[in-house]
């Protein structure tokens, strides 16, 4: 199993993860598999661009346009497809989170901000519309502008409901080499949350990181604890261990 980033910023493929669900759900599944498999697919884009340009492509004919482009790595034509799309479902997060990806990586910034917006206005504790948005203010060098942002959402939520935002924050931190300050939002957050295991897990990995192996083992033996006793052979946290070679303890909690 490979390793879980431990830095949501730097996850990549946001544009896959975004569509890959809905895409999954289309009757072309089959059709696109067949064609991706040794046919040229090129002549049948241009097509197929010509037909949606002139209003006669169906809808299931531009889900799989729209999955080949971005297979492609044609953006621009991407969100030529994904507007009409887009229009058709205007509420459909996935689809809102693609356009926004496509247009921070078309180089239109407060375009994808606008998208963000909107989908947060809907959803204001999606994740991944969150990890987007600090990206975007990072990528225009705006991080006084990401912490703040996100320091005001974490301090409006609930103790209960916080932990994604507090674990993005450290994040930040660990992105402008601020491990301390880390450091401490991951003690706050494994205190605030005792059963989640989040906090203590990304922290296990960053003692990982610096070498401080014993600290890590107790880690990421609290952070099995917290999984509970059906998690004795956790997978997430075994990986974890062992990238750095370790073997983490399995005892179960007393009792």
């Amino acid at each position: 199993m490979p390793l879980p980033g431990r830095k949501l910023l730097l996850s990549a493929a946001l544009v896959s993860a975004a569509v890959a669900g809905w895409l999954a759900s289309s009757s072309l599944a089959s059709m696109r598999a067949q064609t991706d498999s040794g046919i040229d697919s090129d002549p049948q884009v241009s097509e197929l661009l010509d037909q949606m340009r002139s209003g006669e492509l169906p809808s299931r004919d531009q889900q799989w346009l729209l999955g080949h482009l971005l297979d492609l790595g044609r953006l621009e034509e991407a969100q030529l497809v994904l507007a009409p799309l887009l229009e058709q479902h205007p509420h459909q997060i996935s689809l809102m989170l693609l356009m926004a990806d496509l247009h921070r990586r078309t180089g239109s910034p407060e375009r994808a901000m606008k998208d963000l917006d909107q989908v947060l206005a809907l959803q204001p504790n999606h994740s991944e519309a969150m990890q987007m948005r600090v990206l975007v203010d990072l990528q225009r060098g705006r991080v006084s502008e990401a912490r703040g942002w996100l320091q005001q959402t974490f301090q409006a939520l609930p103790v209960a409901q916080r932990t994604s935002v507090g674990l993005l924050m450290a994040d930040l931190e660990l992105h402008q080499g601020h491990h301390d300050r880390a450091t401490a939002l991951y003690r706050q957050l494994a205190g605030e949350s005792t059963s989640d295991a989040r906090p203590v897990l990304a922290l296990a990995m960053l003692r990982g990181e610096q070498g401080r192996a014993d600290d890590m083992q107790v880690l990421l033996h609290e952070a099995r604890l917290r999984r509970g006793p059906e998690a004795v052979k956790d997978p997430l946290i075994d990986a974890v261990g062992a990238h750095w070679g370790l073997q983490a303890q399995r005892q179960r909690p007393a009792g």
